[in-house]
């Protein structure tokens, strides 16, 4: 059979020619809902608690029963866990960052339709909550200019605040990288 609404009509005739007839409908459906992740993104790095929030849509409906989510990294599982539907499309959870270690992980999120038909969604996340360190930034400087330097643990964005009194100056900031250098010029 194919996909979407089969019609059967069924029809019975005694021997004398009476006649009655039935009809049946129903839907074959083996396509699961559609899950799409409103939050986190999909790589995002987290460094506090934070709500799994997807849509959930399907033709036929969603078994409010069978949304759960999952967490996994290289070391383990967790079990899945009920979702709440806020409204019509929409499902969240709250994750608490105090049960995870720092590392990546593999969030699921499973949801069924009326008729059975599962789909299972996928996205990565690290948990990251630990800041970027560096030793001091080593400083080249000339009559008129000076070069500032460093070398951070990890990617990260960086600034740098100058000036000759406590108030400091300007920031400059640059993109994330893990190696970080400001040239200042016209310090003359």
């Amino acid at each position: 059979f194919q996909q979407g609404v089969t019609t059967f009509i069924a029809t019975a005739t005694d021997l004398a020619g009476n006649t009655n007839t039935t009809t049946v409908n129903f839907t074959i459906d083996a396509n699961g809902p559609t899950i799409s992740f409103i939050s986190p993104l999909t790589g995002q790095d987290i460094n506090k608690d934070f709500i799994i929030n997807v849509s959930i849509q399907d033709s036929q409906g969603v078994n409010a029963q069978s949304v759960f989510y999952k967490y996994e990294n290289n070391t383990g599982s967790s079990a899945w866990i009920p979702m709440t539907n806020v409204s019509k499309d929409y499902w969240h959870a709250l994750l608490s960052l105090s049960e995870l270690s720092e590392t990546t992980y593999t969030l699921k999120v499973n949801a069924s339709d009326l008729t059975n038909a599962n789909t299972v969604a996928v996205l990565t996340f690290e948990k990251d909550t630990t800041p970027p360190s560096f030793p001091p930034p080593s400083v080249s400087p000339s009559t008129t200019s000076t070069t500032i330097s460093w070398t951070t643990t990890e990617s990260a964005n960086s600034s740098l605040n100058y000036g000759i009194t406590l108030a400091l100056g300007t920031i400059r900031t640059r993109n994330t990288a893990t190696t970080h250098s400001f040239s200042l010029i016209d310090l003359a």
